[in-house]
């Protein structure tokens, strides 16, 4: 991740990070979750986010505003069997934001937490292809792909650049859900002007990972 900023302070001045790394296994009923599998994916999700935070706030240039946007979840709030690493590192990431924005509350730096929505990506590929045994709710996701109520990775990137880009520094430290009326209104009324480069963008998604 070092290196992956040096790269970027190389291009120009860094004004905002988006912490989106994450993995969602193990999928398994706590009493047989792996204790190692448990800490690695900890390691990703959590820790990762951590070092993002740690290094977006070192390479910043004084005096400069700073937007740090950590890609949290609706699991983050509810519960799911089998789901216990994602839950709880999804959980651990809205407070990690929420405790970041308070010691940085500084009218200059925003922290904020999204739950994205549903999208469709390789994770939601997996959870599709989970045992129900260890995931009880797959049916539900496999109907939310039946039905076209995934997301295309491309228009949650659009509420990601609004985070990035415009969203009031207000919500720093709040968890914010992409799917709100409030803020897809938000979005839909920043991005008016722009949707030449939202399909331009969703069609090199198209090519680099075609959805199945």
């Amino acid at each position: 991740m070092q290196r992956a900023f040096d790269k970027a302070r190389a291009l120009g001045v860094i004004e905002a990070v988006v912490n989106n790394a994450g993995v969602l296994g193990p999928v398994a009923p706590i009493g047989s979750i792996a204790a190692d599998d448990f800490d690695r994916h900890f390691r990703t999700n959590v820790l990762g986010v951590l070092i993002g935070i740690q290094l977006a706030l070192r390479s910043r240039e004084a005096g400069r505003p700073l937007r740090v946007v950590n890609v949290s979840s609706g699991a983050s709030t509810r519960a799911f069997s089998g789901w216990a690493a994602y839950c709880s590192s999804k959980a651990a990431v809205n407070m990690l934001t929420q405790v970041a924005a308070r010691e940085h509350d500084d009218g200059e730096t925003s922290v904020i937490a999204v739950a994205p929505g549903i999208i469709e990506t390789a994770m939601q590929r997996a959870i599709r292809g989970t045992d129900r045994a260890h995931f009880a709710d797959v049916d539900r996701f496999v109907e939310l792909k039946n039905t076209g109520q995934l997301l295309h990775p491309a228009d949650a990137a659009v509420a990601l650049a609004w985070l990035v880009l415009a969203a009031p520094r207000s919500l720093s430290g709040k968890l914010v859900d992409a799917r709100d009326d409030e803020v897809q209104a938000a979005v839909a009324q920043w991005s008016r002007g722009r949707e030449q480069g939202w399909a331009k963008a969703r069609a090199w998604f198209d090519e680099l990972e075609p959805l199945g």
